[in-house]
């Protein structure tokens, strides 16, 4: 009876064993999953920024340019009626 016992003892111990490393390996995979979700994120954040930080600067040296050369005609202009 007392090896009986000593069997059911140590087959719930494995049992229970074996059901705590299943909920820490979960618990685990759930943490790794979240913080591989968190750098990806982060990631796509900053290659966003860079894109958008590239096209504003593009649209800012459109414009300049723009205006540089409006400010160039201009000038261009005036000094040509005022030889007339």
């Amino acid at each position: 009876m007392l090896a009986l016992e000593m069997v059911l003892v140590l087959a719930l111990e494995m049992v229970l064993v074996l059901a705590l490393e299943m909920v820490l390996v979960l618990a685990l995979e759930m943490v790794l999953v979240l913080a591989l979700e968190m750098v990806l994120v982060l990631a796509l954040e900053m290659v966003l920024v860079l894109a958008l930080e590239m096209v504003l600067v593009l649209a800012l040296e459109m414009v300049l340019v723009l205006a540089l050369e409006m400010v160039l005609v201009l000038a261009g202009r005036s000094s040509g009626s005022a030889s007339r």
